[in-house]
């Protein structure tokens, strides 16, 4: 194994002995606690009035990116003088990737980023707290430590790590280390009620400070960019440091892949080329490395890390291309699919959510065959979780930040860390709040991250999500259904409406914008002329509905008592009291082939007087069958 880039952004708290054999710095901690860690991380500490707070990681304040990290533990420390509740309100508006230890009262308590970013694992038995199960199992002694699980899959929803007795630390819960205890501090109430306005306000503001950290922060961003929606979020997102910003996309080597995959990578590669080309951004593509041209002793470090198989020959590619500088992976996952909401949709209505419900629905993860063991695995994992309420939030939702990004995420994380930190754009709780305090339906049609994008860099909604079309493909084929409509209704026309006269001549059909202007062609109108449109209703179902609009252009005062309009579906009135458009819905079954629906236009005296032609036209159009 390659040490250089063993537990990468490691630490280690513990009261055992530790042969610091990784070079490690080390910081006391009361109670006879020992922090290692790796110059690697980010760390600050503050000790005031028996109270201790260190903050391993990087972090930052949403509501003020240019704070420093003295004055924002120095906040901390002032809203625990107050109350504990205050304290967690305060690192609710904290975001990075972070581990804070507090100690107080003879307790030492640790909290970390709201997705679980900054990975803890703990023994059951001893005092010991890692970045990585293996580092655990190593301090503990390999001989006391048995490995029960070898597949991502088998820990795939759990808190559970590939060691017996070794376990994760879940999002939103304080692990205490002297008393080994769990406690859930969010949530512990509902999430406010806003506005989509207010939310969309909210949550801009939290970005782009957001932004202003990574602008001042040492590190490089650089993002992952395909031709999804998530990533292009990010990137409108960015915009304001595009400039500095680095882009890349992996490909992969599709030869042997199925059909769709190839397609998948092919409209990946043609969507992002137009956006980097257009936008000028700074982009690399590069192809995953096959087996032969990876280097075996980076893939035995990764496996001893972690526990995951995502892409372990994508996180040696990244090493070798990214490892050398201080980069920072911006990530558009996780708490992303809390934005658009990832369940099926008939569990958009549910209100009343029991553990029968919960299992079914998550059943994909546990991957438990067995219905009863599946729910008995979901209460245990409640239990653990301590979520006996949920309050106003979608358990499904809470289960998920909980037990799904503490495995699958941390496993794509923990591969990559050998070349670079990570970020999320979206870590923090007051953020997740917002987002699920958006009405849920519109997350599930990604409403929410449309809008963002609008917002902040609309020209990004140019391309398609996850395909080739974009506008200006969209906007041809749209004139061309245009066409393709008016041809059918101009068919539909012919073929439902029959038109009639007491004139010798026919009537002019003029066909106009989605549908026909009738008049009389002759303008030597006699006393008592009319002409008649009759509706052919055959060859609908009965319960089939016709919609259609009419139309009628005269509205002078002085013709009333000129013209009547006759209708079974309208009724009798002047031409007068009809001016306007109607949207009309006739029932087939409401009428019978002997009295189909008509309009009946009647003059009641004679006129030479092309205008009187034109008062009585009628247009109507827009057909469609509901």
């Amino acid at each position: 194994m390659k040490d250089e880039i063993k537990y990468p952004f490691g630490f280690l708290l513990t009261r055992k002995h530790f042969e610091n054999r990784y070079n490690w710095r080390e910081f006391s901690l009361p109670g006879e606690w020992t922090l290692y860690f790796s110059p690697k991380n980010e760390f600050v500490s503050s000790s005031s009035n028996a109270v201790h707070i260190a903050i391993l990681g990087y972090f930052f304040d949403i509501r003020n990116g240019n704070l420093k990290e003295d004055s924002i533990i120095d906040k901390l420390k002032r809203s625990l003088e107050q109350s504990n509740e205050l304290f967690l309100d305060e690192i609710s508006y904290l975001s990075g990737r972070f581990l804070i230890i507090l100690s107080q009262n003879g307790k030492l308590n640790l909290f970390h980023d709201v997705s679980g970013l900054r990975s803890v694992c703990y023994h059951s038995h001893y005092d010991v707290v890692a970045s990585h199960d293996s580092l655990v199992s190593e301090v503990v002694g390999d001989t006391n430590v048995e490995q029960v699980y070898f597949k991502p899959s088998e820990i795939s929803f759990s808190y559970h790590t590939r060691y017996k007795s070794i376990e994760k630390l879940i999002p939103n819960m304080t692990y205490e280390v002297n008393t080994r205890t769990l406690e859930r501090y969010y949530p512990t109430k509902d999430f406010p009620s806003k506005s989509k306005e207010e939310i969309k306000t909210e949550l801009k503001q939290y970005l782009s400070e957001t932004v202003k950290w990574v602008r001042r922060s040492h590190y490089t961003p650089i993002l992952s960019l395909t031709g999804g929606g998530d990533s292009r979020t990010s990137l409108a997102i960015l915009k304001p440091i595009i400039r500095d910003l680095e882009t890349f996309t992996y490909m992969k080597d599709t030869s042997n892949a199925s059909d769709y995959a190839k397609k998948t990578f092919l409209n990946d590669k043609k969507i992002v080329t137009s956006i980097v080309d257009n936008l000028n951004l700074k982009h690399r593509f590069f192809e995953i490395s096959t087996d032969e041209c990876v280097d075996p002793e980076v893939i035995k470090t990764i496996k001893h890390n972690v526990l995951s198989n995502h892409g372990l020959n994508l996180a040696n590619d990244y090493y070798n291309l990214y490892g050398k500088k201080d980069y920072l992976h911006i990530r558009s996952t996780a708490l992303f699919n809390v934005g658009k909401y990832i369940f099926q949709n008939s569990t958009l209505k549910i209100k009343e959510w029991n553990t029968q419900l919960i299992a079914k629905n998550v059943q994909k993860w546990t991957l438990i065959e067995d219905e009863q063991q599946n729910i008995e695995h979901l209460d245990h994992l409640l239990n653990h979780a301590q979520l006996t309420n949920w309050y106003n939030y979608n358990p499904l939702e809470l289960l998920f930040v909980s037990y799904r990004l503490i495995q699958w995420h941390s496993g794509v994380v923990g591969e990559s860390d050998i070349a670079f930190n990570t970020m999320l754009l979206l870590n923090s709780r007051q953020i997740l709040d917002l987002m699920l305090s958006y009405p849920i339906e519109e997350r599930n049609e990604n409403k929410l991250f449309n809008d963002l994008i609008e917002d902040l860099w609309p020209v990004l909604n140019y391309w398609d999500i996850n395909s080739t079309e974009n506008l200006k493909t969209k906007y041809i084929e749209a004139d061309k259904q245009k066409e393709r409509l008016a041809q059918i209704n101009k068919q539909l026309f012919q073929n439902i409406i029959t038109p009639s006269t007491s004139q010798s001549d026919q009537l002019t059909r003029t066909y106009d914008n989605q549908g026909v202007v009738y008049k009389f062609q002759n303008q030597d109108i006699q006393s008592n002329d009319s002409y008649t449109l009759t509706f052919n209703l055959s060859g609908f179902n009965d319960d089939d509905i016709l919609c259609f609009t009419t139309q009628l252009f005269y509205n002078n005062p002085k013709g009333r008592d000129k013209i009547t309009v006759t209708s079974n579906f309208l009724g009798e009135s002047d031409l007068l009291d009809l001016f306007g458009k109607r949207e009309i819905r006739l029932t087939i079954k409401d009428f019978s082939p002997n009295e189909p629906p008509y309009i009946k236009i009647l003059h009641h005296q004679a006129t030479s007087t092309r205008s009187w032609v034109e008062a009585s036209r009628i247009w109507v159009g827009d057909f469609s069958i509901v």
